[in-house]
């Protein structure tokens, strides 16, 4: 399973000095971009293929308390995803340094063309270095283009 680690600082508390809420959530992105550059796809990659991830919905469940200075690692799975992957899901947990799981960060995406502002395909070559690669939950499934229409 891939994972990174990432530092709480001062910057991602809230009045409780614990983790604020929309910390758990950029450590989640930090985590995939994290992915995605270890399999050689930047940011500017998929800027340069004129594609950006899209986030369609995002479920955050808290476990644990989290304070400042913790040493975190945050996973990344794929859970579910059409056939193209044209959407998909991923799974992060957010695990303290006694290996217990602070958080679970589950995001519904899509990619979106950066010029016509419509849902796109990804590039074969971004499925080819990248999805292709990102681990699947035990419980993965391939859905249709319909499981991704939220009401």
């Amino acid at each position: 399973m891939y994972s990174t680690e990432l530092e709480v600082i001062w910057s991602n508390l809230d009045a409780n000095r614990h983790m604020r809420n929309t910390a758990y959530s950029e450590f989640a992105t930090h985590g995939r971009i994290d992915y995605f550059n270890e399999h050689g796809y930047s940011l500017d990659d998929l800027g340069n293929e004129g594609i950006g991830p899209v986030l369609l919905k995002e479920e955050v469940t808290y476990f644990r308390e989290v304070k400042m200075q913790e040493k975190l690692r945050i996973t990344v799975s794929l859970s579910r995803s059409t056939a193209n992957y044209d959407r998909y899901t991923i799974s992060q947990d957010i695990i303290k340094k006694n290996g217990k799981k602070a958080a679970r960060v589950i995001i519904h995406g899509a990619w979106m063309n950066l010029e016509s502002r419509k849902l796109v395909s990804p590039p074969l070559k971004l499925v080819e270095k990248v999805i292709l690669n990102i681990p699947r939950t035990e419980n993965y499934e391939e859905v249709g283009f319909r499981e991704y229409i939220f009401v």
